[in-house]
């Protein structure tokens, strides 16, 4: 699955899949369709619970709080499950 994203669409990345449709099966989201890509709502969760209002200082700083969410994300089963839930609901809701 691929979203429309610039580099999604470059000539290179078309004549790859092109070359290669044979056994890549490509399913194109729909334009400005976030709900529909999973990492949308990954994001979602990392500005909402460790990068929003905060300013790092640093890039180091930056990835110190990304990997404590995800840390916190894994000890959570619910809220991945909820995440996994959202997307997966949408996905069949748009179906």
């Amino acid at each position: 699955m691929l979203d429309n994203a610039t580099y999604h669409t470059t000539r290179a990345t078309l004549d790859l899949l092109a070359e290669h449709e044979d056994h890549v099966l490509v399913v194109w989201l729909p334009k400005y369709s976030p709900e529909l890509n999973a990492i949308e709502g990954l994001w979602g969760y990392l500005k909402k619970s460790a990068l929003n209002n905060y300013f790092f200082g640093s890039v180091e700083n930056l990835e110190e709080a990304i990997v404590r969410a995800f840390e916190k994300l894994n000890r959570s089963p619910k809220t991945t499950l909820s995440l996994a839930y959202k997307v997966s609901r949408n996905l069949c809701r748009t179906a």
